[in-house]
């Protein structure tokens, strides 16, 4: 079963398990998986601009905390193929990688419009 983070906007993504609800979730509708880092100001920065996108409830959005489970930051860069950052969102889509996005590039904006475009998949 998957728990709500501190921040109630964000899903915990801490095991593969949690890893493998998401990827079933995503052939529903797309979700976004956020990597974060406890130890970069940067990661706050991004955290208020996915926190800002997932406050409409728009998409379910996944937190991982780099530092607490690096073996599934490590499974979703083999799974997708997408070095690793932190910070850093994903937008997954029928269980694929449909955008990505670290460090400054990432912001509400820019994880609606992937959103909409990732939609449009199935459309």
């Amino acid at each position: 079963m998957l728990r709500r983070t501190r921040n109630s906007n964000f899903d915990d993504l801490s095991t593969e398990d949690h890893l493998e609800v998401l990827l079933k979730r995503s052939h529903a509708e797309p979700v976004i998986i956020y990597k974060h880092s406890d130890i970069c100001g940067l990661s706050n920065v991004a955290q208020r601009e996915v926190s800002l996108f997932a406050s409409d409830d728009t998409a379910p959005v996944y937190k991982l905390v780099v530092q607490r489970a690096r073996h599934v930051s490590n499974a979703i860069e083999s799974l997708f193929g997408i070095r690793h950052e932190s910070p850093q969102a994903i937008v997954v889509r029928n269980g694929r990688a449909v955008y990505d996005a670290s460090h400054r590039a990432i912001s509400a904006e820019a994880l609606a419009e992937a959103l909409n475009q990732s939609r449009r998949l199935n459309d």
